[in-house]
């Protein structure tokens, strides 16, 4: 069902729609492959690439969480987040344009997802 150049698409049948990924990759690349067709699902059929990427990076890895884990490092970043280094990659380049902005926690949603991440923040520091 998927051409050999897909990691994965969303179909829809009878109305339901229906993610479809190659379970052959590691496990980070499939997290991520399904959390990208979500957000072409939730941003609608006609979101970009670039959207459904960067709907996927926040998902499984938060700029919030990983500003207050101090993470920096791609290696780090793909470790706790379980995705792969490439991606980690774009992230940690990302958080270095968020760090100079230095505006984390100021959206009540970001908010919310920074407490729900409280205790493993704690863990993950001490």
């Amino acid at each position: 069902m998927l051409l050999e150049s897909e990691r994965g698409k969303t179909i829809y049948i009878d109305g339901q729609c229906f993610i479809i990924i190659r379970d052959t990759e590691p496990m980070p690349m499939q997290r991520y492959t399904i959390a990208h067709e979500i957000g072409h699902i939730l941003l609608g059929q006609d979101s970009t690439e670039y959207e459904a990427e960067r709907f996927a990076i926040g998902i499984l890895a938060p700029a919030c969480i990983l500003w207050a884990l101090e993470l920096n490092i791609p290696q780090e970043i793909a470790s706790i987040c379980n995705i792969s280094i490439h991606s980690a990659t774009i992230r940690a380049e990302r958080m270095t344009i968020l760090k100079q902005r230095n505006k984390f926690l100021v959206h009540p949603l970001e908010q919310q997802v920074y407490n729900q991440f409280k205790q493993f923040i704690y863990d993950k520091k001490n």
